[in-house]
This record gives C-alpha cells, structure tokens and sequence, in this order.
C-alpha cells in the first residue's frame, strides 16, 4: 500500500474527504486527480452541456461527484454571454481574438457556432449554498474553512 493511501485512509479523512474543484469541467478527470479520485470528493462546473455527459462518465472514479451546469464566475449573476466554440473545450465567456488565433492550426477550434446567456455562479456561493442545504456534508466543512481564511467573510 502507498503512503498516500494510508494517508487518505486515515478516519480524519475519510470523515472529511479532499474536496477537488474542477472549472471547466468537459475534459473529465486531471490525470494527476487519477490516484487519490476514490477518496476524494469533485465539484465540477461544466458550462457547456454539449460536455456536460462526458464530465459524468469520466469522473466516475471519485468517492462523490458534483456537477454544476453554470458558469463559474468571479460573482453571480442570472445571465452572462457564453461563446459555444466549434469545440466545446474552447467554450469560453471570453470572445476568442481570431486576429491572433488564426496563425495557429488549432483555430477553427475556436470558431464561435454561437453565443447564448447562461446563470454564472461564484465559487464561495455555490459552496455555501450547499452547506445551508446540508445535502453536503463535505461542503459545509469547506464553506467553514474558506470563511476562516478570508477577509471577506
């Protein structure tokens, strides 16, 4: 056995699991996330739906998965442009600047197909929303320890 599995393994954190955040979701899981996914918890947002399944599938390895449909953002807000590029890996609230892209072979990967509004969620919010609604146990702990390292709580 490994040493950061029997780290992982102790009580203290199987009691309050890693809490790993994935933004912009789409690709599935880090291959560095791959050895400790099964003692961790994942809250992925994946803006994109188009993505939205394969964050789901390839993300099945974690102790616990969450997935936000939602932009994350610096502050909430009930719509914000969204660019659905010709990949749905480039998606991006930023407008891609062709001007610079077009020297490269990669892109047409960031074609804009087209633009639509979508709910954009902060992190800190989605979070403690989570903890209000005890669903997860996990996030009230990380809602607790965000607002003892912030200033802004």
């Amino acid at each position: 056995m490994r040493v950061v599995d029997r780290i992982l393994r102790l009580p203290e954190l199987e009691a309050a699991p890693p809490v790993l955040v994935d933004v912009g979701a789409a690709k599935g899981i880090h291959p560095k996330w791959r050895r400790i996914a099964k003692y961790a918890v994942c809250v992925a947002f994946e803006a994109d739906e188009r993505e939205l399944a394969s964050v789901t599938n390839e993300s099945s390895d974690f102790r616990r998965l969450t997935t936000v449909n939602r932009i994350a953002a610096e502050r909430a807000s009930e719509t914000e442009r969204f660019h659905l590029t010709a990949s749905p890996y480039c998606s991006s609230r930023l407008t891609p600047l062709h001007v610079y892209l077009r020297r490269y072979a990669f892109a047409p990967l960031f074609e804009v197909e087209r633009t639509v509004e979508l709910p954009a969620v902060d992190l800190r919010s989605s979070f403690e929303t989570r903890a209000h609604s005890k669903k997860h146990s996990w996030s009230s702990s990380l809602a607790r320890k965000n607002c003892r390292t912030s200033s802004v709580c």
